[in-house]
C-alpha cells in the first residue's frame, strides 16, 4: 500500500521516489488505476522516472480531479494536500482509496 497525495492543479496524484521504486516498472508504458469501481488507464510519461513521479489527466477525462472534488474540499491549503492511498493490485493494476479511519 503505498499513501500518495494530490498533486498541485488538482488533476494529479504525487507517487513519489519511494513508491516509485518500490511498486512499478520502468518498461511499463502505461497504468490502470480503479477509481470508484471503474479502471482507468494512465501514460507513466518520461518524466515520471526521471525527477516527477506522478500521474495526471493527459488523456482528457477529469477522472482525478471529479474524485477529489467528490472526496475532499477543493482548493487545499496552500502545501497540505490531501494524501490517500494507491493500492497495488497485480501487474500494472492499482486502486485509488481513501484513508481509513
Amino acid at each position: 500500500m503505498m499513501e500518495v497525495s494530490a498533486r498541485t492543479g488538482e488533476n494529479g496524484i504525487h507517487i513519489g521516489v519511494k513508491n516509485r521504486k518500490q511498486h512499478f516498472k520502468q518498461e511499463w508504458e502505461t497504468i490502470n488505476v480503479e477509481i470508484d469501481g471503474q479502471f482507468h488507464e494512465f501514460k507513466l510519461k518520461p518524466g515520471f522516472w526521471k525527477k516527477c513521479p506522478h500521474i495526471d489527466n493527459s488523456n482528457g477525462e477529469r477522472v482525478i480531479h471529479d474524485w477529489l472534488q467528490k472526496n475532499f474540499t477543493l482548493p487545499w491549503s496552500k502545501n497540505k494536500p490531501p494524501h490517500f492511498y494507491l493500492l497495488p493490485l497485480d501487474h500494472r493494476n492499482f486502486r485509488l482509496q481513501l484513508h481509513k479511519h
